[in-house]
């Protein structure tokens, strides 16, 4: 399995289990682009994917049979808004329970058990984005997409 998909696994599973919010979400795994990305429906959407990496800026813990790398993650949510396009007012109460949703998911990447996880150290929340929008015209998404960041040694080979 690879570091990638093992860190995606790990994160989607985690939140899908521990925050109430996201345990009814349908999950989208790996691809940063999905055709239902950022369509309104009647469900509530969790993706997650990598983005890449970059050495880390972490000094080297390592002895020289491993390198030290940076794997970047995007965690994005996204739910159905279309109600407040219809109406034409925005639905303060349910962007607010998005911006508590916002803090359950930080809270999991601050949790001692989700630092260290599949293979990697210091796993850890770097920023987050909130939007509104949607696919298609029709299509008003209330979202946030949050950069998630964690180290991972990777083995020379022989």
């Amino acid at each position: 399995m690879s570091i990638y998909s093992a860190l995606v696994d790990q994160i989607a599973t985690d939140l899908t289990t521990t925050v109430p919010k996201l345990m009814g979400a349908t999950v989208h795994k790996y691809a940063p682009q999905d055709a239902s990305m950022l369509v309104a429906d009647d469900s509530s959407h969790l993706a997650v994917w990598p983005v890449g990496e970059t050495p880390s800026e972490t000094s080297q813990i390592f002895t020289m049979s491993a390198i030290d790398v940076a794997v970047d993650l995007q965690v994005l949510y996204w739910e159905s808004a279309v109600g407040e396009a219809e109406r034409g007012m925005p639905d303060e109460d349910a962007a607010a329970e998005m911006l508590e949703l916002i803090d359950d998911v930080r809270a999991r990447f601050l949790s001692n058990a989700n630092r260290i996880a599949s293979g990697s150290y210091n796993t850890r929340w770097v920023n987050v984005t909130v939007g509104m929008g949607g696919a298609q015209d029709s299509s008003l998404v209330r979202w946030f997409v949050a950069s998630i960041r964690a180290n991972v040694p990777v083995s020379y080979t022989p």
